[in-house]
């Protein structure tokens, strides 16, 4: 749910959806090690509000979210759970490509209508 993290440019990001399909990327498989991301790990408002929040053909994630109580109505409150409860948890390096570092983190996410 963030953008990927960019290697050496102090950005970093998220990607808690996991989506890409592999462990290895153009640059050669990725170790399997958990590790924290840092607290002020960049997740992109606007692939919430452009991406997450609105329904889609494939690989669709806004009904899911929609079931915890998140819509677009309250993209910053998703945001802010994200950062809080997800955030901390071990992240587990995935594929790196031309737009840097992917991460799976997998945990739990209480949102306004219970944990989902």
């Amino acid at each position: 749910i963030g953008e990927p993290a960019k290697a050496g440019s102090g950005e970093t990001g998220a990607d808690l959806a996991a989506a890409q399909a592999g462990r290895g990327g153009a640059e050669g498989p990725v170790p399997l090690t958990p590790m924290r991301l840092p607290a002020e790990t960049v997740i992109s408002e606007d692939k919430l509000v452009r991406y997450l929040l609105v329904p889609q053909l494939r690989g669709d994630k806004s009904s899911f979210l929609r079931k915890g109580g998140y819509e677009l109505s309250n993209a910053a409150h998703l945001l802010r759970d994200l950062h809080d409860q997800i955030l901390p948890l071990d992240a587990i390096p995935l594929e790196r490509n031309q737009f840097g570092q992917y991460y799976e983190i997998r945990g739990v996410l209480k949102g306004p209508l219970g944990a989902y």
